[in-house]
């Protein structure tokens, strides 16, 4: 894919220094308007976690363009020897190139070599396309505790409550319409 990609005018771009900064958070911000992603709801902290991460030197923003138009970007962090994947996104226009997976590959085989690190960590979520770089998965297990003894915390434990029964109630929900196509079906 990587020479296909090439043929094409695709480019890659890492980028984790001051010098390309501004166009990483630009290349990133178009390219996450561009993909499935929800908008983020506050729109100036990616760009201050960016700068943020390249003062620190922990950043790794990986881009991949065709010709001049970046259509995937990642945001990766390195720290104590474990590179963490924070933001990933690609343009559902050009699916074709699997941008996504090129740009994982090439930060991958960076942080390996150069950062010398150790894990790789997708940190949240169960995605499918995590399996094909990850040799483990791990589960996070939190606690939510509410003082009930104050009337806001009341309210939070409700809420916790009725969101919980509400997430239930459409899992059993989609059962029964799975199970009632199944049996339309035969």
């Amino acid at each position: 894919m990587n020479k296909k990609f090439a043929a094409e005018g695709g480019t890659y771009q890492i980028i984790h220094i001051e010098p390309h900064l501004a166009e990483g958070i630009e290349a990133f911000n178009q390219v996450y308007g561009r993909s499935w992603k929800k908008p983020e709801p506050f729109p100036e902290f990616i760009p201050g976690f960016i700068r943020w991460l390249a003062a620190e030197g922990k950043l790794r923003l990986g881009v991949a363009r065709l010709g001049n138009d970046p259509i995937a970007a990642q945001l990766w962090l390195v720290h104590c020897g474990k590179a963490y994947i924070y933001k990933v996104a690609y343009d559902e226009e050009h699916t074709a190139f699997t941008p996504g997976t090129l740009v994982t590959s090439l930060l991958m085989q960076f942080v390996i070599d150069q950062d010398k690190v150790k894990e790789v960590d997708y940190l949240i979520g169960d995605d499918k396309y995590k399996k094909t770089w990850m040799s483990h998965r791990r589960e996070r297990w939190g606690i939510v505790a509410y003082n009930q003894g104050k009337l806001f915390g009341i309210l939070l434990l409700i809420k916790e409550v009725l969101g919980r029964c509400l997430k239930r109630c459409r899992a059993h929900h989609a059962r029964y319409l799975a199970q009632s196509t199944h049996t339309k079906n035969q």
